[in-house]
């Protein structure tokens, strides 16, 4: 789901150059259904076995750390730049 929100809405605004909320709206409601799809066809087969089981928990677990690190300590990208603020990250390093 994260993946096609990103591209959707980056490939919209590259062509239009803003936001506009019906299209956003639209966008997270294509990503959700493609999520339960798929979740849907994932439940039904039968359970991973052997490294196929390791890859997605060691995935898991490189998501999940990359999460907390880009959270507090973001690259400085414009994916990761508070729009609002014009900062990146949330931590205050004005002390």
């Amino acid at each position: 789901m994260p993946i096609i929100i990103m591209a959707m809405f980056y490939s919209h605004m590259a062509v239009a150059g803003k936001s506009d909320l019906v299209y956003d709206i639209g966008t997270f409601i294509i990503a959700v259904s493609a999520g339960q799809l798929l979740s849907g066809y994932i439940m039904t087969k039968d359970i991973p076995q052997g490294g196929i089981r390791i890859a997605a928990i060691a995935l898991l677990i490189i998501i999940t750390v990359s999460f907390c690190l880009f959270t507090f300590f973001p690259p400085k990208y414009p994916l990761f730049r508070d729009f609002v603020k014009g900062k990146y990250g949330i931590i205050n390093y004005s002390y």
